[in-house]
């Protein structure tokens, strides 16, 4: 995310984040989505991160959450982000 934001992306380029227990996700679209996902969970949201699973062989900590409670937040995510990008492209079509 991070290099990302660094790099001059022209299209259109999603990242969505989740929280542990996926209490929470965040979804940002703009130039400085690494600003903006770091300022949600350092200072907006309030979650934890003191049971985090500890890996054997993988170099971070995972969080702990269900395939459903991740599948719930993430379709219903993406259900509003098509939304957005159909009215968009329906609100193009009628400029030309």
């Amino acid at each position: 995310m991070y290099v990302f934001s660094q790099l001059n992306i022209t299209t259109n380029l999603l990242n969505i984040s989740i929280s542990n227990h996926a209490k929470q996700l965040v979804c940002a679209v703009e130039n400085n989505r690494y600003e903006f996902v770091m300022n949600q969970f350092q200072n907006v949201l309030k979650f934890d991160i003191d049971d985090l699973h500890n890996p054997t062989s993988c170099w971070n900590p995972t969080f702990k959450a269900s395939y459903n409670d991740i599948n719930v937040l993430v379709q219903n995510a993406i259900k509003h982000i098509n939304l957005r990008f159909a009215e968009k492209q329906k609100s193009l079509k009628t400029l030309f």
